[in-house]
Order: structure tokens, then C-alpha cells, then sequence
């Protein structure tokens, strides 16, 4: 495994999406108001370990998987990326990689996944490569939502859910 490789892949993903060094600092004096910093890209701190003199059986390495994925994220700290590398054999690794939600999502972890083999795949083989710029942007992407849904799209988006389920919400039925 070239570690040189994927750390450099690892620093690109996060220099090229704000989204990863983003934390979130609440307002001095208000309740519960939350505002996006984002960050200068700088190399991740990665969880490393070696478990060769070790029994790295598969139920270790589930266990420390569980672990590194149930760590906390801060938020108010950031990153909200984490990753840790294990070597559990001569050429045997296993990467664990945790993102807080508020930063990607399902649909975006494809794109993620992409975006990381590419300058990987280009380190690993010594090519050069570009990437293009990424698509879409966050911030931008919550700003024209945002526009989208000025007072009065808002109340129209509502008054058509409300047709569509009425004003009554029957109890369920579920078995005990």
C-alpha cells in the first residue's frame, strides 16, 4: 500500500470540498445559532495502527471499526472527516473512514468515493491528471435553495401538502 499515495489523495478530497473543513461556532448571545467556518485545507490527522504482533482476527478488527466510527465528532472543532489506517498483515490494511452527515450524505458519498480514487489511482501510477472543478458547492447550493424558497414559494410548497394529507392524521394501528 503506497500510504504517501492515499494521504495525498486524502488532503486533495479535503482541500477541494469546504464541506470536510467546515465546523460549526455558535453565535455569541443567541439560543442555539449556528455558524458555518470554513477552514483552510490542512493534512488530516490520521488514526494509525498495527495490530501485525497482534491477533487480528476478523472480530478485532470489527470491534475497532465500531470504535473509530462511534468517536464523536466536534463540531464547533471540525474536521468532520476522519480517517484511520490499520495494518493487520504484511500487505493486509484495513481503511476506516467516518464522516459526520452534516457534511455529506448519501447521495454525495459516491461523488466522495470518486473524488478520492481519482488522485490515488494518479499518484499510485505517477501520471498526471486534472480534476474538474467540483459541481456543486455547498454553500451555494444553500443559498439558492434558500432564494427558491422565499415566504411566499414556502407557503404554497405547504398549502399543497396539506391538500395532498389533509388536516387529520389518523392513529396507527401497530402491534404491540
Amino acid at each position: 500500500l503506497d500510504i504517501d499515495a492515499l494521504r495525498r489523495s486524502f488532503d486533495i478530497l479535503v482541500e477541494r470540498h469546504a464541506a470536510l473543513r467546515t465546523s460549526f461556532v455558535e453565535t455569541p448571545g443567541s439560543v442555539h445559532v449556528y455558524v458555518p467556518r470554513i477552514h483552510p485545507a490542512t493534512p488530516l490527522d490520521w488514526m494509525r495502527a498495527d495490530l501485525l504482533d497482534e491477533s487480528s482476527s476478523e472480530e478485532t478488527l470489527r470491534k475497532l471499526a465500531k470504535r473509530f466510527a462511534a468517536e464523536p465528532f466536534d463540531l464547533a472543532q471540525g474536521p468532520e472527516l476522519r480517517v484511520g489506517l490499520v495494518r493487520y498483515g504484511d500487505n493486509e490494511h484495513l481503511l476506516l473512514l467516518a464522516l459526520h452527515h452534516i457534511a455529506t450524505h448519501g447521495l454525495s458519498m459516491q461523488f466522495i468515493v470518486g473524488e478520492f480514487f481519482a488522485p490515488f489511482c494518479v499518484a499510485v501510477t505517477g501520471t498526471a491528471a486534472t480534476l474538474a472543478a467540483p459541481p456543486v458547492v455547498s454553500s451555494h447550493s444553500a443559498a439558492l435553495q434558500h432564494r427558491r424558497l422565499n415566504r411566499s414559494e414556502a407557503q404554497r410548497q405547504l398549502n399543497d401538502w396539506r391538500n395532498e394529507l389533509g388536516d387529520e392524521a389518523p392513529a396507527l394501528a401497530l402491534p404491540f
